[in-house]
């Protein structure tokens, strides 16, 4: 098998292994539950004055039919003697079933999570582990509604991406904010694949970025990667590439491609720039990572160059897991 038809069958695994969720933001209270839902690893809706029993027979009678099921569910909450809706409005009440519904039925395994502290001033991301919802006796039986979360990181505003403030302005309990999908997962990988779109980002840490280091350091990646594919004859063109660039001190430069030249891309820069170009247990892509290996060596003088722009940066350590290109969960 030829080197290119290594990559396309790289480029095909990459494309199978992308995972496709959705991502959420659960309010906190105004900060209030922050602290709790991240100590103990959950999340949870303070919706107890909607009855859970209502929404499960709404819905194993009317399916899929959420504006039916919320409807429904509204009716008898408004007719019922016993359940108490004096701080609900015609408005408010179906605004509060559709949360409900949304976190109980919309909401699966593997989904991203954020939560918001007091003020914003932090945020912590994370993936729901269940498709169902929590025993609210292992979680807090304070609340009727919880769904087990796996915390991956935890951000200071100042390490926010400028986009991320627009999530914010919903005051809603539960929302999708699938929308935001991209900016998002910039904060907890390095590698991943949007709509057939891979992207490799790479974390600056340096408090003050200078402007002549950023756009050299840019130039010089795709220069060193359009040399590469020129000295194997790929089939691939460079000017596919885009690179969006966040200038916040710490920033972000994040290089996309579609998936065919992506794929590549996601193993040629860490192994550039890191000089691991071998990650055990994945043979598969031995001849990828062989070809680039000999082509840094032949390449030292813009290596070093690379490594003092690196420094300058203080770009973040680059592991080498090759996480996305060798289908790592």
């Amino acid at each position: 098998m030829s080197l290119q038809e290594n990559i396309e069958k790289l480029s095909d695994s990459v494309k199978e292994g992308s995972q496709q969720c959705r991502y959420w933001m659960v309010r906190t209270n105004a900060g209030a539950y922050f602290d709790l839902f991240v100590k103990n690893d959950y999340v949870a809706l303070s919706r107890n004055d909607i009855p859970y029993n209502l929404l499960y027979e709404a819905k194993q009678q009317y399916h899929d039919k959420t504006n039916v099921i919320i409807k429904k569910v509204k009716e008898v909450i408004k007719k019922s003697s016993t359940i108490d809706k004096s701080g609900y409005d015609e408005r408010s009440l179906s605004l509060a079933i559709s949360q409900v519904y949304k976190f109980v039925y919309e909401v699966q395994k593997n989904d991203i999570v954020i939560i918001p502290s007091e003020k914003s001033d932090e945020i912590c991301i994370g993936v729901f582990t269940e498709d169902n919802l929590a025993d609210s006796q292992q979680t807090n039986e304070n609340f009727v509604y919880t769904r087990k979360v796996r915390w991956i990181k935890l951000l200071k505003k100042r390490f926010f991406d400028p986009f991320f403030y627009k999530l914010f302005t919903s005051h809603h309990a539960i929302c999708d904010v699938s929308p935001y999908q991209e900016y998002i997962e910039r904060c907890i990988r390095s590698q991943f694949v949007i709509n057939d779109e891979s992207h490799y980002v790479i974390a600056l840490t340096s408090e003050k970025i200078k402007a002549r280091h950023l756009f050299k350091f840019g130039d010089l990646m795709l220069e060193l990667f359009e040399d590469y594919i020129k000295s194997e004859s790929l089939n691939f063109d460079i000017n596919s590439i885009d690179a969006s660039i966040n200038l916040n001190s710490p920033g972000r430069i994040d290089f996309k491609s579609n998936v065919k030249i992506g794929a590549l891309l996601m193993l040629f820069i860490p192994a550039i720039l890191t000089g691991c170009t071998n990650a055990e247990g994945h043979q598969d892509n031995a001849e990828i990572y062989n070809s680039i290996f000999n082509f840094r060596n032949t390449h030292s003088d813009r290596i070093n160059e690379l490594d003092s722009l690196i420094n300058s940066l203080q770009v973040k350590k680059i592991e080498d897991s090759f996480n996305i290109v060798n289908n790592d969960k």
